[in-house]
């Protein structure tokens, strides 16, 4: 179980991240943390945001020419 200054230091490391990336962080820390014999734990993901650039940052040009085109030909789902 996290505590809320763990949950913090997550939530700040997972800027920009899709929930399909922070699916695949979690994974790759449960991965992680059975290969070194641990529990897996906050550390463990923190690891794993840090080790990986959101498709956010490493595609932000394509992007934002996505949103700026569907701003004018798209429903916005919220």
């Amino acid at each position: 179980k996290l505590d809320a200054q763990e949950l913090g230091g997550l939530v700040a490391r997972s800027e920009g991240f899709s929930g399909a990336e922070l699916e695949q962080a979690v994974v790759a820390a449960l991965y992680s943390a059975r290969a070194r014999m641990e529990a897996v734990c906050a550390r463990h993901i923190a690891e794993e945001l840090d080790a990986t650039r959101p498709l956010s940052i490493v595609m932000s040009e394509q992007v934002s020419a996505l949103r700026t085109w569907a701003a004018s030909r798209a429903v916005a789902a919220d």
